[in-house]
């Protein structure tokens, strides 16, 4: 996140010209504080000070610099909290509404008994109308996701989506090259060869197809696993800004 980022450089930037002048005071009331005792003890407090006054009024300026800094550091940081803060508030709900919806489509693909029904489970829960587009789907049901959130998620069930048909294909061309295989060798023994040929490919290809979508739900479960965290630890950022912002506000009311 960039932010936090910022925030640490900013950090940084001002540590160094903060340090540098409270050494330059350090250095310059060791500097004086002999020498003003003594003049003070020899000619009195107001004869000193009038001739010690550029000195002192320098010494001054840095001390309300060092604190004028401090101020601006903490005025910064204050902003980049609250941006922070109201960056994350537009951005946890869609996290929580698209969590929402891929265990509701994991939790129905854990009941399915065969890939023959994953792309219709799916289009199910996604409550898809006719030939919608699935982005256009996407953005109906998760209308609090923002544009990265909506992109990912739909890429990953497009994958699904697309294993699922491909896996449908393949065993409906495994099913007809297997009764093939029985006709053929009744009525056109010579042609049984090949066709047996046909049925192996196909059960490779539906093996391979099987794998596929395997893979595509893990990748849906992965996905959902990566938003559960990012929306733990959002909620959490979420809370410890906010009562960073309470602390300071709490202060300035003092």
């Amino acid at each position: 996140m960039a932010q936090p980022d910022l925030m640490r450089q900013i950090d940084r930037a001002v540590a160094i010209p903060v340090t540098l002048m409270l050494v330059v005071v350090l250095c310059v009331w060791l500097g004086i504080a002999g020498p003003l005792v003594t003049d003070i003890q020899a000619d009195g407090i107001y004869t000193t000070l009038k001739d010690w006054q550029g000195l002192i009024g320098a010494v001054v300026a840095v001390m309300a610099a060092v604190i004028a800094w401090l101020n601006v550091k903490q005025q910064l940081r204050i902003n980049l909290v609250s941006r922070e803060e109201d960056r994350i508030e537009r951005l946890l709900p869609g996290l929580r509404q698209t969590l929402d919806m891929l265990n509701s489509v994991l939790k129905e693909l854990q009941k399915c008994q065969t890939n023959y029904a994953v792309k219709d489970l799916v289009d199910f829960v996604l409550r898809a109308e006719g030939n919608e587009p699935l982005d256009a789907t996407m953005r109906r049901i998760l209308p609090l996701a923002d544009e990265d959130m909506l992109r990912e998620v739909t890429g990953t069930i497009s994958r699904l989506r697309t294993e699922a048909l491909r896996w449908i294909a393949l065993y409906d061309r495994r099913e007809k090259a297997k009764l093939d295989v029985v006709t053929i060798a009744e009525f056109a023994p010579e042609e049984h060869e090949k066709v047996r040929v046909e049925m192996v490919a196909a059960e490779k290809e539906l093996r391979q197809a099987d794998e596929a979508v395997d893979a595509a739900i893990e990748a849906l479960d992965q996905l959902r696993q990566s938003l559960d965290d990012r929306t733990r630890r959002a909620a959490h950022r979420l809370t410890r800004f906010r009562q960073q912002l309470e602390a300071y506000f709490e202060d300035t009311e003092k």
